[in-house]
């Protein structure tokens, strides 16, 4: 593990600096792929744009450094020995200012034996505790002390979610692995961020829920980048991570961060990303058979000797090794309606894209950059969207009107940047393409307008939960989103 001090100022100071590679790689790929040669330049803006939305501010990079300042400050009252390590989408390269902060409180060197989950509990409980409770800057949000990995969930500044666990060491390894990826080239942090973003707006992503955690999406992500063969990243040795390991320190990691050469644009990543995992191409993941292996970095069988640990894997479902613990399948946490819905999911996206339309799921959250009247036709995904779309034909926008969806997505807030730009496309396609009366949108708007004039803005609770803590890698912590783009 990394010393306290090392953790907490690079959190702090390059923290804000790191996160704004996603979008600036986005942003970088704009005047490439607008040349008519290259292929998926309709996707190069939108993802631009969403990735811009969610980068931490330096405020919140700033609470958060102060928050494991403050945790380090308490075990130092333990003993020399304690630390706190932060692990999770906050350390790990893939996190966006929703993301809560994980860490652990670990005493170095100490290799616990016997009943582990009771000295964890024990030492949360009598040891740790008692502190938090003392500082004025936390309050206690829940106290999981039973579970497998017991749990504080915890509020800093009654801004910032902290989930807090005690000598669980295992998703620290996780993170300096996913992290040092993440640090290979902007264009991985930005796939990465692209379809989290896309999973939890898609309703496909809250272990909470029966589906796959955003950790599961970002080795996704990362096993197709190393297996197609129009990416072929490296793979990083895996006990260079773990306990002992030199991390990026490690000769072998070096060599293989600073040997990736790929040509391709971040929109062109995406669509094959999409393709691949769709099952419906050439040379495409096979759903029920092949393991999504970080570890191995290999295309290989469920039925290779090498899986002969991992659990489940006599069934046909999506098979997802943990890098560390071999034998843990992550599908573990997976519904089997959920896993058709994951499935639909990547299908119908790949369909979106093959039809020159961005998926629903990575549109902007800002009506401002949604596509206007005049773009290409949209082909919606069908899973499940919580933000009612924005017409796009005067069939659509008939049946918008009827169900009243227009007051009930005015009214949570999706206009208060910008009311004049949303008025005047609803009032191109009710009057110029329906020819109806625009009386009833009228008074949606105004009713929207009085709303964010008072301050009435809705807001969703949503989850980041990409941190390993229970038993297959998910701890569930809320953040308040401005509007429903972001839910679970």
């Amino acid at each position: 593990m990394e010393q306290p001090s090392e953790t907490v100022a690079r959190q702090a100071k390059k923290g804000n600096k790191m996160n704004k590679a996603a979008p600036a790689a986005a942003e970088k790929c704009s005047k490439t792929d607008s040349t008519p040669q290259r292929p998926f330049a309709f996707l190069t803006r939108p993802i631009a744009k969403r990735l811009t939305e969610v980068v931490p501010t330096g405020d919140s990079c700033a609470r958060a450094d102060r928050c494991l300042s403050a945790l380090q400050s308490m075990m130092e009252w333990l003993g020399p020995q304690w630390d706190v390590q932060p692990f999770g989408s906050f350390a790990n390269g893939f996190g966006t200012f929703h993301s809560d902060l994980d860490v652990t409180c670990c005493h170095r060197g100490n290799k616990l034996d016997g009943d582990s989950q009771r000295i964890a509990a024990s030492d949360l409980s009598n040891l740790i505790l008692p502190m938090i409770r003392q500082h004025n800057s936390f309050s206690i949000v829940e106290e999981i002390l039973g579970a497998r990995v017991p749990i504080l969930k915890l509020r800093f500044e009654n801004v910032l979610d902290v989930d807090v666990s005690c000598h669980n060491a295992i998703p620290v390894n996780n993170t300096q692995l996913l992290r040092a990826y993440s640090r290979m080239d902007s264009r991985i942090k930005a796939l990465g961020l692209a379809i989290k973003l896309w999973a939890k707006s898609g309703g496909v992503c809250d272990a909470t829920k029966s589906n796959l955690s955003s950790y599961s999406f970002t080795l996704l992500v990362i096993y197709f980048l190393q297996v197609h063969p129009d990416s072929q990243l490296p793979t990083l040795p895996v006990d260079a991570f773990e306990d002992g390991g030199k991390h990026e320190r490690d000769e072998r990691v070096i060599a293989a961060m600073a040997g990736w050469h790929c040509s391709l644009s971040l929109a062109e990543l995406v669509a094959r990303f999409f393709a691949f995992y769709s099952g419906n191409q050439p040379n495409a993941f096979v759903w029920g058979d092949e393991v999504v292996a970080v570890r191995s970095g290999a295309r290989t069988g469920v039925q290779h000797p090498s899986f002969y640990q991992l659990r489940g894997r006599h069934a046909r479902r999506l098979h997802i090794q943990d890098p560390f613990q071999v034998q843990r399948n992550l599908h573990c946490v997976l519904g089997e309606s959920e896993e058709e819905q994951l499935r639909t999911a990547f299908s119908d996206a790949w369909h979106d894209i093959q039809s020159n339309c961005v998926p629903l799921a990575l549109r902007s959250a800002d009506p401002r950059y949604q596509p206007s009247v005049t773009d290409a036709p949209v082909s919606p995904c069908s899973v499940k969207h919580d933000v009612p779309v924005v017409p796009t034909s005067a069939s659509s926008a008939d049946s918008w009107l009827q169900k009243g969806a227009a007051e009930s997505w005015l009214q949570k807030g999706n206009l208060n940047k910008d009311l004049n730009i949303q008025e005047n496309l609803l009032k191109h396609l009710v009057i110029q393409e329906k020819g109806r009366s625009f009386s009833n949108c009228s008074q949606a708007v105004g009713s929207s307008a009085n709303s964010t004039k008072s301050g009435g803005t809705s807001r969703t609770t949503g989850s980041d939960d990409d941190s390993c803590n229970e038993s297959c890698g998910e701890s569930s912590a809320s953040a308040t989103l401005v509007t429903s783009s972001f839910v679970d």
